[in-house]
């Protein structure tokens, strides 16, 4: 696999979590209508290595590689601004405005580096039973804030049902609100509950990954003719049928809305609307954060800023429709 694509997934976390496990869990999510459930953990094993994985829908296929590592401890230091940042993580306001500075060292800084020219998601896995452990997300918090890959979900992973501590939940969950990361529970205990493997692979599924390749529908078989309609009354008006206008200029725009429709992706609608109502949708009664629905717009703005003409419309249109659900 070419090691200087922007198509690789960053897992990290600590060794006791099994990353591997759950990356397996999201491979394997895909092989019937029914998401899996998690492996059991391993015993571990090496503290990095590499999957690879081709992401394949109707539409297209995608190469991308899972790259998985395992965190350490952080520094006391680091550790106390990552509990101060918890305590407040509506103070640094969204994932565009920044967050608090830890010094990472020449070393982590020149690695990321690297690393933002070739992740475009992270997964940051921790274990809830072991809260101190979500702390060694900060050095990956700068670099989501510096390199702006695409996905950035923080899994709790876990048996269902094993951390009860809610006010925990809560708080781990207003600082990925506030950071830009999705928080996807997978010890939620309710049967229901969207947090999933499969929202884990879907959000991954949605990118649009650099290595992304559309499918030739052209040999499919073409669909069976639809019955011919009744033609109507002839005392009556026939239906409303939209068709191209034939004033030129109207042709004009009629043209580009076909094309921004063509390129429009309903499972990245889904997506987008997710990540924006999360806090909506968490199941505990809150409503919207109007300012941290605010922020993500902002970071959304950005990113489509930052695409050419014809992906920035059909994004644009995208986040129109995401937004548009909630009406």
């Amino acid at each position: 696999m070419d090691l200087s694509a922007k198509n690789k997934i960053l897992v990290l976390g600590r060794a006791a979590v099994d990353k591997e496990a759950l990356v397996g869990a999201v491979i394997a999510a895909g092989a019937s209508a029914a998401a899996p459930g998690l492996p059991a953990a391993s015993s571990g094993g090496s503290s990095s290595s590499r999957v690879e994985w081709l992401i394949d829908t109707r539409y297209y296929q995608a190469p991308v590689e899972f790259w998985i590592d395992t965190t350490e401890e952080l520094p006391r230091e680091q550790a106390l601004l990552m509990e101060r940042w918890l305590d407040e993580p509506g103070r640094h306001g969204d994932a565009g405005d920044g967050g608090p500075e830890a010094d990472i060292g020449a070393e982590m800084r020149e690695l990321q580096a690297q690393l933002g020219e070739m992740v475009d998601a992270v997964v940051f896995v921790f274990d809830p039973l072991q809260p101190a452990t979500f702390g060694d997300i900060l050095p990956w918090a700068q670099f989501a804030r510096r390199y702006r890959p695409a996905v950035l979900l923080c899994v709790a992973r876990g048996a269902r049902g094993c951390c009860a501590d809610d006010a925990l939940k809560d708080r781990l969950f207003g600082w990925c609100v506030a950071a830009g990361w999705e928080w996807v529970d997978l010890t939620d205990p309710d049967p229901e509950s969207d947090h999933t493997v499969a929202r884990v692979r879907e959000a991954l599924t949605s990118n649009e990954w650099a290595t992304m390749r559309a499918k030739d529908h052209a040999a499919a078989p073409a669909p069976a003719p639809a019955p011919a309609a009744e033609a109507p009354h002839p005392s009556l008006p026939g239906p409303d049928v939209a068709s191209a206008p034939d004033d030129p200029a109207a042709r004009d725009e009629w043209d580009r809305f076909e094309a921004v429709a063509g390129d429009v992706d309903p499972a990245r609608i889904s997506s987008l609307h997710h990540a924006l109502f999360a806090d909506a949708d968490a199941g505990d009664g809150r409503s919207a954060d109007v300012s941290a629905l605010l922020g993500r717009l902002r970071g959304a703005r950005d990113e489509i800023a930052q695409l050419d003409d014809r992906q920035a419309r059909a994004r644009a249109a995208e986040l129109a429709l995401a937004l548009a659900r909630r009406l």
